[in-house]
């Protein structure tokens, strides 16, 4: 079981930072709490110092995120007083709690399973939560998913990248003439300081063909300056 005299002094600037993007009590807006508190831990920096492109590196790799969240946020001692499904469910209410067990309810939360925010099956509080029980429609992929794609938004416009759905050509290379739209990027890397750098490349469907996609490298990929696709 965790220290629970442990202070995470991170974790509330974690909590105003990650409400900028999503309510704390939606499992996008814990699971990017819990990122930011880690990595501030990690790197022995401020949360506000925290890089996007740091961020954007941890969610590449799900099941390494989950190990790494997972060892973050350890069991904790079912609550005495309430219910552990409520207390999960309404957490950020509950800010006198230790602060342990906040993120270990943030991480339930966002281990949940459902069909929107309202879980209908919650992880327990004193067991490991193991990335095989995570459903690939579990909260916890989706999640990642939303913030995959939030923080993509802002990375493409700080470098002057593409936008999904941006209609674009390849303009050389194999796939020289290939027109259709922006599917998603995928960044360069740097694995020694755990950030993604430029995008490498582009995942781009087919202007007419929608089953056809191809991979070009951003070099290659420009703007669309004809019509847009249907």
């Amino acid at each position: 079981m965790a220290d629970m005299t442990k202070k995470t002094e991170n974790w509330s600037a974690a909590l105003s930072r990650a409400e900028k993007y999503f309510r704390a009590d939606t499992p996008p807006g814990g699971l990017l709490a819990l990122i930011l508190t880690m990595l501030a831990e990690r790197d022995s920096v401020a949360v506000n110092e925290v890089p996007l492109a740091k961020i954007r590196y941890e969610l590449d790799d799900p099941s390494v995120l989950h190990e790494i969240l997972n060892d973050h946020c350890p069991p904790q001692p079912p609550p005495a007083d309430t219910d552990w499904y409520d207390t999960v469910q309404h957490w950020p209410k509950d800010r006198t709690a230790p602060e342990p067990v906040q993120q270990r309810r943030a991480w339930a939360m966002a281990n949940a399973q459902g069909s929107d925010i309202s879980p209908r099956w919650m992880p327990a509080s004193d067991q490991p939560i193991e990335y095989v029980d995570a459903h690939p429609q579990s909260f916890f992929h989706r999640s990642v998913a939303v913030l995959r794609s939030t923080a993509d938004e802002s990375l493409l416009a700080q470098c002057g990248g593409i936008a999904p759905r941006s209609a674009v050509e390849v303009t050389g290379g194999s796939q020289d003439g290939f027109r259709g739209r922006v599917l998603r990027v995928v960044w360069g890397r740097d694995d020694t300081a755990r950030a993604v750098t430029a995008p490498a490349s582009y995942e781009i469907i087919h202007e007419f063909q929608p089953g056809v996609v191809i991979t070009a490298e951003a070099d290659f990929v420009r703007p669309s300056v004809q019509r847009d696709c249907p």
